[in-house]
């Protein structure tokens, strides 16, 4: 049976969390050299290959031989020079005398295989995202810190997961994907970090960072909108102690790093209304809602007699994704132009989303609501006034007066940023917001105008609002 930990000299190897430790304190090792040592230390005073080092340690993979020296360099330089011997064109042994947890007498033999980072997820099929995915990819090679920007429902989470398997090969110690959707405070960001690379969920903020200090790895944080105070503090140390770790991050709220590089993730691309079939069907997308039909419906065919009302849908659902998804599964029982019509009676028809997919993407109501609960309350009665402008507006047309001008700008501004007002410098009137933004918005105008009639009524017969 191999054990769960290894003792040699002052040091500790524990192969269930992945820690290399001497007399308690934790080194900083890489996941290639820690497995290296894992093997070495399983045949301790023994003579390992190099060709046994590389089936264990890059299993299924072609490498160069001197990957090997890398991380037997960096091993001597954390447990001694002499504490690894090369045999000269063979291979390598540990010189320290070495004891398993389960055998303290003798030392059982290597493991077949030793623990991994946790796998990517597989992001779906990507529609009219080509340069997206190149852009993005050319942003994690050359910057340490990278933050997909976009609202709710736009694709971060997908573009980032297709971008980290793209860029895997270039980290030699891999990749960590982190959810951090749920968490509600800086500690379960650590919790989190730490559960992905195989460390107890109460390890020390600072263990978790020294853990990662030599490791030449892309540590995704995913769903980063709620603590994103919290995950810039935890970058800034990252980037700081970490000097080989590269950080993409998806939010709708920026981390306000200096290293951060921001990529502004927009919707698909959407045909003008008389666009032929053929020429339609390039973007991305009238592609996703074509795809996503067809998977629930294969008898679905796109054609002169529905090419419109496809077009129609999706413009009217702004060539957000996650919208095509919603209204794709409608498709099948109500057909394209019962869809279509049904849109303007609110968002209600947009839900149902998968079953494995997290709650405020089951809806769009919920993905709005999601991006609504992020703002300030100033930020919010803003966008609820802006449903009722004109589609495209200008700064003029807030009501800006000279005390509140900046103030009111700032919010606009917060807006834009969060891809909840769309802006287009080249306009006379900038601003707009998106189709389904405006329907979510009017809702919220309504709503509130409701709840100020209640407690004007309820303060005129002498209760109290708190």
């Amino acid at each position: 049976m191999t054990p769960a930990r290894f003792r040699f000299a002052a040091f500790e190897l524990q192969l269930g969390q992945r820690l290399l430790l001497r007399e308690g304190r934790l080194l900083p090792v890489t996941s290639r050299a820690f497995d290296v040592l894992a093997v070495l230390a399983a045949r301790a005073g023994e003579l390992v290959s190099k060709e046994e080092l590389l089936a264990a340690v890059w299993p299924g993979l072609v490498v160069e031989e001197n990957n090997i020296q890398v991380q037997i360099s960096q091993l001597r330089k954390l447990i001694g020079a002499a504490s690894i011997a090369t045999v000269s064109g063979r291979g390598y042994r540990l010189t320290l005398p070495c004891t398993g947890d389960n055998d303290a007498g003798a030392v059982p033999p290597a493991p077949a295989s030793v623990p991994r980072q946790p796998a990517l997820p597989l992001p779906p099929a990507l529609y009219g995202r080509d340069e997206d995915l190149s852009d993005l990819d050319e942003m994690v090679r050359s910057r340490r810190l990278v933050s997909v920007l976009g609202t709710s429902g736009v694709g971060k989470t997908a573009l980032a997961a297709a971008a980290a398997r793209r860029a895997l090969p270039r980290f030699t110690d891999g990749a960590a994907w982190v959810d951090v959707g749920t968490a509600l405070a800086p500690a379960d960001v650590v919790a989190a970090i730490a559960a992905a690379l195989h460390l107890a969920t109460d390890t020390p903020a600072a263990d978790v960072v020294a853990h990662l200090a030599a490791r030449r790895l892309l540590l995704v944080l995913d769903n980063a909108d709620r603590v994103s105070a919290a995950t810039a503090a935890l970058a800034a140390t990252l980037l700081a102690h970490a000097p080989r770790l590269h950080l993409l991050v998806t939010t709708q709220v920026r981390l306000n790093l200096l290293e951060e590089s921001v990529y502004r993730l927009a919707a698909l691309a959407v045909p003008t209304a008389g666009t032929p079939l053929a020429a339609a069907r390039t973007f991305g997308a009238l592609a996703m809602l074509e795809a996503r039909v067809v998977a629930l419906d294969h008898l679905f065919a796109l054609d002169e007699d529905n090419i419109a009302a496809a077009i129609g849908l999706c413009r009217k659902l702004d060539g957000l994704p996650l919208a095509l998804e919603l209204a794709a599964a409608r498709v099948p029982g109500l057909g394209l132009r019962t869809v279509l019509a049904h849109l303007n009676d609110g968002l209600g028809l947009l839900s149902g989303g998968s079953a494995g997919a997290a709650p405020r993407h089951r809806s769009l109501q919920a993905a709005l609501e999601w991006s609504y609960a992020l703002l300030a309350p100033e930020e919010q009665a803003l966008y609820r006034e802006l449903a009722a402008l004109p589609p495209w507006f200008g700064p003029d047309q807030l009501g800006v007066g000279p005390n509140r001008a900046l103030r009111r700008l700032d919010k606009l501004a917060a807006l834009v940023d969060r891809s909840l007002v769309v802006f287009d410098g080249g306009r006379a009137e900038p601003y707009a917001l998106t189709e389904t933004g405006r329907l979510f918005a009017s809702a919220k105008r309504r709503q509130a105008g409701s709840t100020d009639r209640r407690k004007k009524a309820g303060a005129s017969a002498g209760f109290r609002y708190d």
